[in-house]
């Protein structure tokens, strides 16, 4: 642990930070251990990733209240406005406010048809009734 407390110029010594995590010095001369310990950090940090990218049911269900309630804020601005209420208004509404889908779908891919179409049918119909 000494190593880490090591500093040069303020910045913390990475290379020997990673081969405390790795291996003692001194017990590995093949470097076997630094192998196997990029190829752990790597898979690591891979299923990381792929496993961390879909929103849960639970967060998929809090967005779709999410835009409901946004859906409603927007009925009320339109009618504090004036405005009369269609289809098209609040489907371009949509559109202009609601890019931020989280994805349903692992492995990095963007939100599904189906599920990018469940979240406009209900930003638009709390839109139009104004209410959810």
């Amino acid at each position: 642990m000494l190593i880490l407390m090591k500093e040069k110029t303020g910045r913390i010594l990475w290379k020997e930070f990673l081969s405390v995590l790795a291996f003692r010095e001194g017990t590995n001369k093949s470097g076997f251990g630094k192998l196997l310990f990029t190829r752990f950090f790597i898979s690591f940090v891979l299923i990381s990733f792929a496993s961390g990218c879909a929103a849960d049911y639970e967060e998929r269900n809090d967005y779709l209240l999410e835009m409901a309630q946004r859906g409603v804020e927007v009925n009320k601005l339109f009618r504090g406005q004036g405005q009369e209420i269609t289809d098209e208004l609040c489907i371009s509404a949509n559109l202009a406010l609601n890019d931020d889908i989280p994805s349903n779908r692992s492995w990095g891919y963007g939100p599904s048809e189906e599920w990018e179409e469940l979240v406009r049918e209900t930003f638009v119909n709390a839109c139009i009734s104004g209410e959810y």
